[in-house]
């Protein structure tokens, strides 16, 4: 099995995101429909009728908007 770092973050008003994956926006360019108007439950995993195809674990949710700095860290140290 291959290890794998995923990180979303989403401006306040939802209007920006950028996905970074193994530490990096190379990856990135994707409409988020999020924001603070969204009721309900959060899926991750599950998008446009896809599943994805592996499994999630230790999903975090922070109070603000990381930095490219603070995503590059935590991927370094998760990366030990």
């Amino acid at each position: 099995s291959q290890w794998h770092f995923g990180a979303v973050v989403i401006s306040s008003d939802g209007t920006n995101s950028r996905m970074y994956l193994d530490g990096s926006t190379n990856y990135a360019t994707f409409n988020a429909v999020l924001g603070p108007s969204v009721a309900g439950s959060t899926t991750i995993g599950y998008a446009l009728g896809n599943y994805m195809n592996g499994m999630v674990d230790e999903v975090r949710v922070y109070e603000g908007a990381l930095t490219p700095v603070d995503i590059q860290t935590i991927y370094n140290y998760e990366n030990q």
